[in-house]
């Protein structure tokens, strides 16, 4: 995910709050809860970024983001994200 909020001030200089982040499913844990009831719980893995750009009118400029590579893995029968 990519959240960007762009401001243009009165003297015509572009801020960007850029957000990049990204998330994927860690693990997948077993949990009993009460009555002997068992279930399975995603553990998440999330990484996040923060930047700040100004610019003035005319100007390039080029931002780089959070990649994450997923090799799927097969537990009880589904498929989850895995590292």
């Amino acid at each position: 995910m990519l959240d960007v909020l762009p401001q243009i001030s009165a003297d015509s200089i572009l801020n960007m709050d850029i957000r990049p982040a990204a998330s994927s499913i860690a693990r997948v844990d077993s949990v009993n809860l009460a009555g002997g009831t068992a279930a399975t719980a995603p553990m998440i893995a999330r990484r996040e970024g923060n930047a700040i750009a100004r610019r003035r009118r005319g100007k390039t400029m080029a931002t780089g983001s959070l990649v994450v590579l997923l090799t799927p893995t097969i537990v009880s029968g589904s498929t989850a994200g895995g590292r």
